[in-house]
């Protein structure tokens, strides 16, 4: 009976475990992830409120959250909680092709492209063709986090993107910054860090090793006989360049 009691507190255990390693649901639980990968992702990240088709990326880049609602639900919150986080800010991306289907074709767009279209005055948004923002994640995903949200919603091209800013220093001041700078650097010599050293100035010549002369070798037609061969009391020995002796008759 005690051996019974502890397989059935190790199974449950077990099931306990592996309820908290799978994908969770929930409003609240989503939420919460949401704030969580904000806390960690900057400028140049991106936010996918995804209908429920949107496929499933293969890199390591990119995370998954499951919300229980629809995008433009999902779509206010993130916002909403994207403006509390403070150190980012959206630039939000809508597919140019959301404004031009038709409800026969989609029954319920109407209604979904009122409530996106609502919440965009105000906030950095752009209607960018669809294959170009793809293509934009996919190169984004090789490098940086992706945050993918994925929704109860099956509309086509009701996918959002959010290109997060950094909520401080956009690009717009940073390139109100580079206009104030980049006249004055164009016009300004560059130095050095060496002394006596600048734009006009020559650097001084190398200075070589001294080196001590090297010895005369023999004549052409002046024969040399063998180191082997017996010396004469007339034979020098001249040292060569390679440490070597040369005997000169």
């Amino acid at each position: 009976m005690t051996v019974f009691k502890l397989v059935v507190a190790c199974i449950l255990v077990g099931v306990t475990l592996s309820g908290c390693s799978a994908p969770m649901y929930g409003d609240e639980i989503w939420q919460v992830q949401l704030s969580d990968n904000l806390a960690m992702m900057g400028a140049q990240n991106w936010v996918v409120i995804a209908e429920s088709s949107y496929p499933a990326y293969s890199g390591t880049s990119v995370d998954t959250l499951l919300a229980t609602k629809p995008s433009d639900v999902v779509f206010e919150q993130v916002l909403n909680t994207i403006e509390t986080e403070g150190h980012v800010q959206p630039r939000i991306m809508v597919p140019s092709e959301l404004r031009h289907i038709d409800e026969d074709y989609a029954p319920g767009i109407t209604a979904y492209r009122e409530n996106i279209y609502k919440l965009l005055p105000g906030r950095f948004y752009y209607e960018v063709p669809n294959r170009i923002i793809n293509s934009q994640i996919t190169e984004a995903a090789k490098q940086l986090k992706i945050l993918v949200i994925k929704t109860t919603t099956s509309l086509p091209y009701s996918n959002i993107y959010i290109e997060l800013d950094s909520g401080y220093w956009n690009s717009d001041s940073e390139a109100t910054l580079r206009a104030k700078l980049e006249p004055s650097d164009s016009n300004k010599q560059p130095t050095s860090i060496i002394p006596g050293f600048g734009p006009n100035s020559n650097p001084p010549d190398p200075i070589l090793p001294a080196t001590e002369p090297l010895p005369v070798p023999p004549q052409q037609n002046q024969t040399i006989p063998s180191v082997e061969s017996q010396s004469t009391p007339n034979q020098q020995s001249v040292p060569s360049a390679i440490g070597s002796s040369i005997i000169v008759t």
